[in-house]
């Protein structure tokens, strides 16, 4: 029997329940079959382009995204916005700081490191950028961004791996979490790095600053999140029963400083972090890749109250979940790790698949200010989010 596939136009409007009815070329019987396509998971192996659709089967306008190729980059570790609206992509290739404006893509910064693995605007709004596996930490005034080669600002005792950069403004310190001794330093613009928490794991891979200045950080081993509120004053707000807390982002005080952090548990021997070192010593070769399980992960979102009560928010058993953002009704947005796709949940738990790209990763996000965007890996790519639905939104169906 003839494979069938049908494409709809999505107009402003939403269609719900997507009730298609197909004919048939069965050179046997002509007959009319009839496919109910209402859920989020029959939606979603459709291709999509300025759609989204949602956990109640309804397929809406959703993001038009441009696309603009970084083809000498390999993969997309992490990104920061800067004042103008440019964006700084942290990659691993070679330890190189890209930056994307106006469409166009030039080399901001060269450092020491296998991959920038963590940026943040801090002191001065300087950026800051943290390597692995050399555990260096770099500040680059935003007039130096000119693809120079920088020379490390401070080295961190005890350190490979600097997985997450956080500043706060109003206490003026920027924390940095690292492995491979599990430690949080917190950091002064003079330079001086103090052990803020020194947790029982070997990396801690994820940080935020809260509005009230507790300081949030996630741990890779037994997906540990633990909130501070100052030198040792520390204690676990949640425990994944997962395989580490990749990311932690922190609302508002005026949309009520809810705590979200998403948590995977990875397959076979994976566990999240860099490739691992050669035999030779510790070099990763010039271009280390995004880490790559075996197969897809299974992820979640999770939501603390101000009262520390969780709320699932979200759970995919096919893939593991690599960045975590919110918008400006702190409504949170997740890129995977697999197959390129972002999804976002609101309060009622409706889930929305929002973008689903070419490219297997979502390495970078970013949809507040004057720039948003999805940075993927494999290829590295970056996608302005240039609208919403348009004459070209569509959605097709797979194969039925």
């Amino acid at each position: 029997m003839t494979l069938h596939q049908t494409t709809h136009k999505v107009p402003t409007l939403l269609l719900l329940a997507c009730l298609l009815t197909l004919w048939s070329n069965d050179a046997q019987a002509v007959g009319t079959r009839r496919f109910v396509l209402d859920t989020l998971k029959t939606l979603e192996d459709g291709d999509l382009t300025g759609v989204a659709i949602t956990s109640n089967g309804e397929v809406r306008a959703g993001w038009t995204l441009g696309k603009t190729p970084i083809l000498d980059a390999t993969s997309v570790w992490s990104s920061v916005v800067l004042s103008d609206g440019s964006v700084l992509l942290g990659t691993g290739t070679g330890g190189r700081i890209y930056k994307v404006a106006g469409g166009k893509v030039t080399i901001a910064a060269e450092t020491d490191g296998m991959a920038v693995s963590a940026l943040a605007i801090g002191f001065g709004g300087d950026v800051f950028a943290g390597t692995f596996p050399d555990g260096k930490l770099y500040r680059i005034a935003q007039s130096k961004l000119d693809g120079s080669k920088q020379q490390p600002w401070l080295e961190l005792k005890e350190t490979e791996d600097i997985w997450g950069l956080a500043f706060d403004p109003g206490k003026k310190a920027l924390y940095a979490a690292t492995g491979p001794e599990g430690k949080l330093y917190r950091i002064t613009a003079t330079k001086q790095a103090e052990v803020h928490f020194d947790s029982e794991e070997a990396h801690l891979v994820s940080v935020a600053v809260g509005p009230d200045g507790s300081v949030y950080a996630g741990s890779n081993g037994k997906a540990l999140l633990y909130k501070l509120t100052g030198p040792g004053r520390v204690h676990v707000v949640y425990d994944f029963d997962a395989d580490d807390v990749k990311a932690i982002a922190v609302a508002a005080a005026d949309q009520g400083g809810a705590v979200f952090a998403i948590a995977n548990k990875y397959s076979g021997s994976f566990k999240g972090l860099r490739p691992k070192s050669s035999s030779s010593g510790g070099n990763l070769g010039a271009k280390p890749q995004a880490p790559k399980p075996p197969k897809g992960g299974k992820g979640r979102l999770m939501r603390f109250d101000g009262r520390g009560v969780a709320e699932l928010m979200l759970k995919n058993d096919d893939t593991h979940f690599v960045t975590l953002v919110l918008d400006e009704k702190a409504v949170p947005y997740v890129g995977t790790g697999t197959e390129g796709k972002v999804y976002s949940v609101d309060d009622n738990h409706v889930e929305r698949l929002v973008a689903d790209t070419e490219e297997r990763q979502v390495g970078a996000l970013s949809v507040t200010g004057k720039t948003r965007f999805v940075a993927t890996t494999d290829q590295v790519v970056f996608h302005a989010i240039t609208g919403s639905g348009g004459a070209d939104a569509k959605w097709t169906s797979k194969a039925l």
